[in-house]
């Protein structure tokens, strides 16, 4: 599959997408297996970390992620977009093998913006801005074999998860609060 034909549908399937806005748009989680591992081909892969990590430049900019005697060390590093206005310095700028050495010490290597650093993702993120009518963002969580990433937690924003290789285990937990950005927005 191109990537360029990645649509709802193709996040959803085997689900219809009526199926989805009726039973579990902002109402519950939808959770779909695959035994296709093929499924996402296209869209982002691991051997294109590196390639995005060396020609989009992420600016990490909390170095204490890669401090390892820090009082309570963080689980995982994130590179944010680099702004011109707000240039990082190159020597505060993590390379590709201490990033790779904070991944081997099992922390996370996040990467925000995605739908700027490669095409495919680019690309998907319009085709969904085209179904719900907002700004789509996309991050890549990249976490090492037998780590955690991050508490349990919930995001008070939609998300679609795409796992695109590995094997991890999901736990999916009742919501502690319904749509809690509706509530601001109705003024009650």
């Amino acid at each position: 599959m191109p990537p360029t034909s990645l649509q709802l549908e193709d996040l959803l399937s085997p689900t219809p997408t009526e199926t989805f806005f009726r039973d579990s748009w902002e109402k519950s989680p939808l959770a779909i297996a695959r035994s296709k591992t093929d499924h996402f081909a296209g869209l982002l892969s691991l051997r294109d970390v590196d390639q995005i990590i060396a020609f989009s430049r992420p600016r990490f900019a909390d170095r204490s992620a890669f401090e390892t005697e820090a009082p309570m060390p963080a689980t995982y590093v994130r590179g944010l977009l680099d702004h011109p206005a707000s240039p990082t310095p190159a020597a505060d700028n993590p390379g590709l093998a201490e990033l790779r050495q904070v991944f081997d010490d099992g922390k996370s290597v996040v990467i925000m913006g995605m739908q700027e650093r490669w095409l495919a993702v680019a690309e998907m993120c319009r085709n969904l801005e085209g179904v719900f009518h907002c700004p789509v963002h996309a991050n890549m969580y990249l976490t090492p074999a037998g780590a955690q990433g991050f508490a349990a937690h919930y995001d008070p924003h939609d998300v679609f998860i795409l796992q695109l290789e590995g094997v991890k285990h999901w736990r999916l937990y009742d919501w502690p609060e319904v749509l809690p950005l509706a509530w601001g927005l109705h003024g009650k």
